[in-house]
């Protein structure tokens, strides 16, 4: 994430979705909602990518709580990651209908710190 002064003007987002075999929510509509979050609440320029390339932060979204794409292979070229899941945050209990402006607050309380 860049800022100058309070204002965003560039960030991207890396989704690396689990393989799918026992979603138990509509994953891509997720992550449709935290993109349009994100889009509505800062201004900017916004990429999100599901291609394996470095990106200011990662959203990993499992499909359910074993998360089994979680690994650390997978999070080559992004520093930042946060885990996904459903009613799931980092690990955290979060109402999936709170999910994506939990997130959005947590990436711009970390965005203040660099």
């Amino acid at each position: 994430m860049r800022h100058q002064g309070e204002r965003l003007i560039r960030f991207k987002i890396r989704i690396k979705y689990c393989g799918g075999c026992n979603p138990h929510y509509d994953r891509v509509k997720l992550v449709e909602e935290i993109e349009k979050y994100i889009r509505t609440n800062i201004s900017g320029e916004i990429t999100i990518t599901t291609r394996d390339e470095s990106a200011d932060v990662g959203i990993i979204i499992c499909g359910c709580s074993v998360c089994c794409v979680d690994r650390e292979h997978i999070k080559d070229g992004t520093y930042q990651w946060h885990v996904v899941g459903p009613d799931m945050l980092d690990y955290r209990q979060v109402p999936i209908t709170k999910i994506a402006a939990t997130l959005f607050a947590v990436l711009m309380e970390e965005g203040q710190k660099t």
